[in-house]
């Protein structure tokens, strides 16, 4: 891994075994991705595509705030929609958000 590459997942310690646990959730379109660092309730998630910062608060509003501030997310008007849907899809994984 250099300082301009994103690391490969197998170089954070991505296994075939942990490949073949995922795969369900890579066909509902979830990333695999390795947690770097983790402050409270945030994390700095290295994927193969870069760096993410996931939290795990449970918090619609942060949810909300943070779809609404996406650059590829949906227009202003689509935003709770959307997030109820990521939700009610995603619920067995998020259970912080149905607390």
């Amino acid at each position: 891994m250099t300082a301009d590459a994103p690391a490969t997942l197998a170089e954070l310690g991505w296994t075939e075994a942990l490949a073949r646990q995922f795969e369900p959730l890579a066909r509902e379109g979830l990333v695999a991705g390795r947690i770097a660092v983790e402050h409270r309730t945030k994390y700095g998630v290295y994927t193969e595509g870069g760096e993410a910062e996931a939290a795990l608060t449970g918090n619609r509003k942060l949810a909300y705030e943070a779809l609404l501030a996406h650059p590829l997310g949906p227009s202003a008007d689509q935003v709770q929609a959307v997030l109820d849907d990521l939700l009610e899809t995603h619920k067995a994984y998020l259970p912080l958000f149905w607390k």
